[in-house]
């Protein structure tokens, strides 16, 4: 979300294209991406924070803006979580990621 206010976005913008814009396009706005009553409620209260701040881009390039959204609270199936303690694991890389990264590392001569 942070990135989107790099890119100029108001803040309106960036929730909308984080949480309705995606559930749209699913088709599951009815459902998901709003706070109606009767929907899955899961909801990231943040901080607007003002300084110096790096953001990395899918080609490992670093972007600098003066604004990023720190989380400070999470709501998830009804039960407050802490930022960071919600469990999240990735899924291992293929052999395409490994790709991917070797050649922007070339590009870049990062790594």
């Amino acid at each position: 979300m942070s990135k989107f206010l790099l890119l100029g976005m108001t803040l309106e913008e960036v929730i909308l294209k984080s949480t309705y814009n995606p559930a749209k396009v699913l088709h599951r706005d009815s459902e998901i991406g709003t706070l109606q009553k009767g929907t899955v409620a899961d909801v990231l209260v943040f901080e607007e924070e003002a300084g110096e701040f790096e953001f990395a881009d899918t080609h490992l390039r670093v972007l600098k803006g003066e604004k990023r959204l720190r989380p400070v609270q999470i709501i998830h199936n009804g039960k407050t979580l802490e930022p960071g303690s919600f469990p999240t694991k990735l899924r291992d890389l293929f052999e395409s990621d490994y790709e991917v990264f070797r050649s922007i590392t070339k590009e870049t001569g990062d790594l």
